[in-house]
Formats: structure tokens, C-alpha cells, sequence
């Protein structure tokens, strides 16, 4: 029985060349991808899973993806091949499909493959035919002016199928200029819109501002003064927002009326817990309040219900904005060559792994070096212990094309001490040095991306916690590349 599978981790001439192996033991390869691996993982159904495969199916519902049948990682074995076992097993050519009999051990046929094999094929260049290399001579006097093909003209009908190849570019690069100069007038009309709306926002947040200063000189009371605090406080949130987002030089220049519907009205009216103690510890506040102030209250809802009418797009941005600046854990660049990645509830992280036993999160994909990359948190258990794990991961991007690959730069994963950064715990990677076993997470990647490669035993979470790590509830991990 003969098997089509390609060595991984072996050879650097051989690894990933497709090559028939003649009664290869089937324990030797990877039931589900077919490669031949050093390190295979076997199941209690006697399927075999290189190390990628199987790592997988533990994240997964721990099944075999082959018959269904589960299993338990403490049930599973391990089968190791070395070089010298792999080089004496029987295989064909690589050019067996062009014709090659061959047939010997790994590394007789590797000496034949590149030094006296003659079924290496090439591509002719009149007729883009695939030819074997002894034969192309041959081949271009015989076969190729058969055909009628001329070296130095194209035949007419290509001539003829490019020129109308031109004219439909033409065309459609015609209608596509008229489309995106229709959507850049959009953009600008958005853009003036967007503008208009911002500048209601800061001249009636002012109003609200002069109109609430003008209430705490009106009264010193408590429970009144409860309410003049929390509207103040809505206004400093208020000014937060605006000045990140740089809506105006000026002082207090921001709005969000989306936040939970907290207008200037609503904290008046019944809605606001601190308006109702109000109302039920002290009539003469509420008095105050909707009295000798009517005016100015009436006014400040006014404006609050004119704003949500003229700019819901607006108000619903600002919350937006908001969310992210409150709840988005992103990835901070110092220098050219350092990044950090900052994350949030880790308590929740610290819960979740004691469940499900493995944990992963991951920052938004970042660039460096030209290549589209992430960090990654992993908390998991070990043999009954919690580590902290920090890995990076190669991901696609539209200049991969334009990219060396595989990935060779050398990087350092870090375990961010947040008070004192000589406690920093470090982890470097010299990618040369492993890409002949860990390839798949180097090389180009397709749309799901690479298997991250790191540390995943950078501390014990205990240890961490202990000392410092984990601060208010976060953690901070970091790469620095070179």
C-alpha cells in the first residue's frame, strides 16, 4: 500500500515536497492533514494527530474529528521518529507523476532527486506547456511548430481577445471613477453635516454649563445640590469625551446623549435617583428647582430634546466613542520596534480558565515591519497548575504578496510588570532557529491565520498574582521585534 504525504520537521531539502511512500506504517503520519511528523499524538481510537491537528481538537469539544469518539488527554500517547528512522523508509521519486521508477530509501532518493534524476519538468516558453527537461529541445522543433506558433508575433486571435480585454478595462475603469467621485461628494456633504451637528453640540453644552452654574448660586441646599452634582458630573463626562476626540479648542466641548438616555431632562425629572430624594426628603428644594429656576431648567430641556432631534447620528458617535475609550483593550506602540497589549477583567479571564482549563484573548491586529500581526494572552492548565502564557501570531493581510515570507524576524514576548519593569519576564525567539519545526506559524498565512508561537508557560498565574502582574484587575503583555 503506497501513500501520497509530505515530511515536516525532517529534512530542509525534503519537508513539504508531496512524495509516495511505499508501506509506510499508517501510525506515521497525521490521520487528518497526511504529513509526517517527529511528534504524533495517538488516540484511544488509534488515530495518530500531528501536534498542530491535535492541539486543535483539545480546544475544540476533545473528540476525535475522524469517528467522533472522545477522549481524555491523560488517555492519549506519544510517538517520536528521528531522522534516521524517516530516512529508511521506502519512497518513490518526487517525479514519480513524470515518469521516474524509482524507489529507495528517504535518503537514497534525495541524492538521485537532485543529483541524477532526468524527469525534472519545465514550462515552455511558446506554449506554456509543462516539458520534460530532457525533451524541451525536441519539444521546441517538433511539437511546439506543430502547433503553428510563431516566436516572434502573437497569433492574431490574442491580439484581437486582448484589444477588447482593453476596451472592457477602459469602460469599467470609467464607471468606477464616475462611482467614486459620486461617494467622495457624499463624504463631503457627511463631513459639513457631521461638522454642523458638533457645533450645536458645544454651544448648547456651554448653555447647560452657565445654566447649571447659575442654579448652585441660587441655593445651597443638600439634597439639591446632590442633583447640581450629578448633572455636573454628566457635563465632566461630557468634556472628557469631546476633548479626546478634539471637537473644539475651548473648554467643556463635548455631549452624549445616547449614554442611557441621561439628558439634562431626565436627570430632572423623576427618572434620576438623586431628583427623587429630592422630591421625598424636601419640598422647598423641589420648589427651587421647578420655581424661581423654571426658566432656565425649561430652557436647558429644551435645548437637550433640539440636540437629540437635530443630531441622533451625531449623539449615537459620541456614545460610541465613549465605549471604546472606556472598554476597548488596544494595542499600544512605543518606539518602532515595541508593542503592548493591555487587558481588562482579567478576573473574569482568571474564571473563565478554571472552567473551561484554557483561555485565550487577543489585541486587534497591529502592523510591524510591514507584517499583520497580534499578541495573545493564554492562561491554561498544566499538570493541576495555572501558567500565564504570551505568543504572537502572523496574520494575513493585502500586502502579504509584497512580504518575505516565511516571517524571520527575531522577537521578544513580554510578561509586563506594571510598577517595575526590571520584574519584567521575558521570552526571545529566534524564528531561523525554529522554523524547521514550528514552519506553519512563520509561513504566509491564508485567511484564518497562524498558530501563535511564544511561551504558553511564562509563569504560574499564582506567582504572577503574587508579584504584581496582575494590577487593578489588568494585565499587560508586550513584543519587541530585533
Amino acid at each position: 500500500m503506497s501513500s501520497d504525504l509530505q515530511l515536516v520537521g525532517f529534512s530542509e531539502a525534503l519537508d513539504w515536497r508531496s512524495m509516495e511512500f511505499v508501506d509506510l506504517n499508517s501510525l506515521m503520519s497525521c490521520s487528518l492533514c497526511s504529513v509526517v511528523p517527529k511528534v504524533k499524538v495517538v488516540l484511544d481510537c488509534c488515530h495518530a494527530l500531528c501536534e498542530l491537528c491535535y492541539e486543535n481538537v483539545l480546544q475544540s469539544e476533545r473528540q476525535c474529528p475522524l469517528d467522533g469518539e472522545g477522549f481524555e488527554e491523560s488517555q492519549t500517547g506519544g510517538i517520536v521518529l528521528t531522522t534516521t528512522q524517516i530516512g529508511k523508509q521506502k519512497v518513490r521519486c518526487c517525479n514519480f507523476k513524470e515518469g521516474c521508477d524509482f524507489v529507495g530509501a528517504v535518503e537514497d532518493m534525495k541524492q538521485h532527486f537532485f543529483s541524477e534524476c532526468e524527469f525534472h519538468a519545465v514550462i515552455c516558453k511558446r506554449c506554456n506547456l509543462k516539458v520534460l527537461r530532457k525533451d524541451i529541445v525536441e519539444h521546441c522543433k517538433e511539437q511546439c511548430q506543430s502547433r503553428g506558433y510563431s516566436s516572434d508575433r502573437s497569433p492574431p486571435d490574442v491580439v484581437n481577445a486582448a484589444f477588447e480585454m482593453g476596451k472592457k478595462l477602459d469602460a469599467s475603469l470609467e464607471a468606477i471613477t464616475d462611482r467614486l467621485c459620486a461617494i467622495e461628494g457624499q463624504l463631503n456633504r457627511h463631513a459639513e453635516h457631521i461638522g454642523a451637528a458638533i457645533g450645536s453640540v458645544v454651544v448648547d453644552t456651554v448653555a447647560l454649563k452657565k445654566a447649571l452654574e447659575q442654579q448652585e448660586r441660587l441655593t445651597d441646599h443638600g439634597d439639591f445640590g446632590t442633583v447640581n452634582g450629578k448633572l455636573f458630573a454628566i457635563v465632566r463626562q461630557i468634556d472628557e469625551i469631546a476633548s479626546r476626540i478634539n471637537i473644539s479648542k475651548y473648554v467643556a466641548t463635548g455631549v452624549t446623549l445616547a449614554d442611557g438616555e441621561c439628558t439634562a431632562e431626565g436627570v430632572i425629572s423623576s427618572e434620576s435617583g438623586n431628583a427623587r430624594v429630592a422630591k421625598d426628603g424636601d419640598t422647598g428644594s423641589v420648589q427651587g428647582l421647578h420655581g424661581g429656576d423654571k426658566c432656565e431648567a425649561e430652557d436647558v430641556t429644551s435645548k437637550g430634546k433640539d440636540i437629540a432631534k437635530v443630531i441622533p447620528e451625531t449623539s449615537e458617535w459620541v456614545s460610541s466613542i465613549k465605549k471604546l475609550l472606556g472598554e476597548m483593550q488596544p494595542v499600544i506602540r512605543l518606539g518602532n520596534n515595541m508593542f503592548y497589549y493591555h487587558i481588562q477583567y482579567f478576573d473574569d479571564i482568571e474564571k473563565e480558565a478554571l472552567a473551561k482549563k484554557e483561555v485565550y484573548r487577543h489585541s486587534d491586529v497591529f502592523v510591524a515591519f510591514g507584517y499583520s500581526v497580534e499578541l495573545g494572552l493564554c492562561v491554561a492548565e498544566y499538570n493541576g497548575v495555572m501558567y500565564l502564557g504570551v505568543l504572537l501570531y502572523i496574520c494575513q493581510s493585502s500586502r502579504d504578496s509584497l512580504l518575505k515570507w516565511p516571517f524571520t524576524l527575531p522577537y521578544t514576548v513580554i510578561l509586563v510588570h506594571p510598577t517595575d519593569e526590571t520584574k519584567n519576564i521575558e521570552y526571545r525567539t529566534d524564528v531561523l532557529e525554529r522554523i524547521h519545526s514550528y514552519g506553519y506559524c512563520f509561513s504566509r498565512p491564508n485567511a484564518t491565520g497562524n498558530r501563535g508561537y511564544g511561551c504558553r508557560k511564562f509563569c504560574k498565574l499564582q506567582d504572577a498574582m503574587k508579584e504584581g502582574f496582575i494590577y487593578y484587575n489588568t494585565v499587560t503583555v508586550g513584543v519587541r521585534f530585533l
